[in-house]
């Protein structure tokens, strides 16, 4: 994030703040950022800073942006915004929430592939579409163990690192919310963590099926069926230098084999910082909105809730 900010001609990283003096500097004199400090409040105070862009742990995240939302800063926050529907709808609650923006950092709505895919199904290329399949796995060993930091709730948490991902993707390709969910989770015996999940959505007549796991050899895919066409999108959510492609059968095309689509690689977090900054200035709703996060968060929650039923349907 922070070398993509330096190559920004309209984003500056103006300070960054650390649990340690010694290592935000350090860290500042590597991006090239102007100020150091020990302490989130103290960074705050600061008032050339306009907005902050949280990268904390998931626990920790309501009370970054409830801090900044008290010191009349406009919020970039990573995903999960929290760690559940109950916390974004506190910050939802904040008398500040309005009147300054509040996003969820999901740098992956700003690769071309997502503007074009987007297109295609509002421009009703693939005609209705009906179903929605999206899988990620891949096999990551255990993070460095942080004895200053200790063990946070969110810590480690498979749906709320990767699966929130693949909902918010598939909750963009059908541009709505599902009505119900059924969900399964696994989780380690030691450790109590998701190790595998699966979940159905229900859109009210069209479905989604989620798959995350962490156990499973490495694959990412989202298949896109409609009535009309399919598109089947290779690298939905870090794109490769060599770029994103997507298989695709559009209406029209008298159901030939599927046509690759090759996009570039972009530096996403720099676009998307520069967008909130855009929306910032204008005064107007980010790319993803405080409102969409709430919902996102509804549905995570509702995997939970299911799962813990034994994929019992959870209604939203």
């Amino acid at each position: 994030m922070a070398s993509q900010i330096a190559n920004s001609a309209i984003s500056k990283a103006a300070a960054v703040s650390s649990r340690s003096l010694e290592s935000a500097k350090a860290f500042a004199a590597t991006h090239g950022i102007g100020k150091a400090y020990d302490s989130l409040d103290d960074m705050l105070a600061d008032p050339d800073i306009e907005a902050i862009y949280i990268a904390l742990p998931h626990a920790l995240h309501k009370g970054a942006i409830l801090a900044a939302l008290n010191a009349g800063k406009h919020v970039l926050c990573e995903k999960p915004m929290a760690l559940n529907a109950g916390e974004v709808a506190e910050i939802a609650a904040h008398p500040r929430a309005k009147s300054l923006m509040i996003t969820e950092g999901f740098m992956v709505r700003y690769q071309p592939q997502w503007e074009w895919i987007r297109a295609q199904i509002a421009d009703g290329a693939l005609g209705t579409v009906k179903q929605v399949t999206a899988f990620t796995a891949l096999q990551l060993p255990p993070p460095a163990v942080d004895p200053a930091r200790g063990t946070l709730a969110g810590d480690r948490s498979l749906l709320l690192d990767i699966g929130c991902y693949s909902v918010h993707l598939v909750r963009t390709i059908f541009n709505a919310d599902p009505l119900r969910v059924s969900a399964l989770i696994e989780r380690d015996p030691v450790t109590g963590l998701e190790t595998f999940i699966k979940a159905s959505l229900d859109f009210g007549g069209r479905y989604a099926d989620v798959i995350v796991s962490n156990v499973l050899r490495r694959g990412r895919r989202i298949h896109v069926l409609g009535s009309a066409g399919s598109l089947e999108i290779m690298t939905p959510i870090h794109t490769p230098p060599t770029g994103a492609k997507v298989l695709a059968a559009l209406v029209g095309d008298g159901n030939a084999d599927p046509v690759e689509q090759v996009f570039p690689s972009v530096e996403q977090y720099g676009l998307q910082m520069d967008d909130v900054s855009r929306h910032i200035r204008a005064g107007d709703q980010p790319r993803v909105t405080l409102a969409n996060a709430l919902r996102n968060a509804r549905t995570l929650d509702a995997i939970v809730a299911s799962a813990e039923a034994k994929g019992a349907w959870a209604e939203l």
